[in-house]
């Protein structure tokens, strides 16, 4: 240590903030790494410290594209990458269908804005729709999920059910 001065090291890489928790940060996506600056600090009564604590000189943190979605710094949530081109069908009468294993994020997303009829099977209708709204969930995103999910375009009687809910949901704000 220089006379009144820390001693400055360079920065150093690290692939986790905290050893317990690496593999739950990675996985909900807020950080995946961090960059630590080697830096001590000099209070009263600590000076024989190396440090107060782990984080100490902490200056920046790497988000995933998840992370930057919770964060509010992207607009849209990534699609996960196991989702296929076409993963669901909808139907003219309302239904969602799932031809395979759907992520979660789209099962969510679809149980919030239809009635789940059986394991694969969601119905839309008015009720739930204007109910997800009501709690506060976009149209828009039920239409990422839907264009993301089926390689077809949407059936014209759904295309108007969503259309007529959007309408009625504006007409009551």
């Amino acid at each position: 240590m220089v006379a009144g001065k820390a001693e400055r090291h360079p920065p150093v890489e690290a692939t986790y903030l905290d050893v317990h928790a690496s593999s739950a940060l990675k996985d909900s996506g807020v950080a995946v790494g961090a960059v630590i600056d080697d830096a001590r600090l000099s209070a009263r009564g600590t000076d024989d410290l190396d440090s107060l604590s782990r984080y100490d000189g902490l200056r920046a943190i790497r988000v995933n594209a998840l992370g930057a979605y919770a964060l509010g710094l992207t607009k849209h949530m990534p699609p996960e990458a196991a989702a296929s081109a076409q993963s669901i069908k909808v139907l003219p009468n309302h239904d969602v269908v799932a031809l395979g294993e759907l992520p979660l994020g789209d099962q969510m997303t679809l149980s919030a804005f239809a009635d789940q009829s059986s394991d694969r099977v969601w119905q839309l209708t008015a009720g739930s729709l204007l109910a997800a709204i009501a709690n506060g969930r976009r149209i828009e995103e039920l239409f990422d999920v839907l264009d993301r999910a089926s390689s077809q375009e949407l059936p014209s009687t759904v295309d108007a059910l969503i259309s007529d809910v959007t309408r009625r949901s504006e007409a009551q704000r």
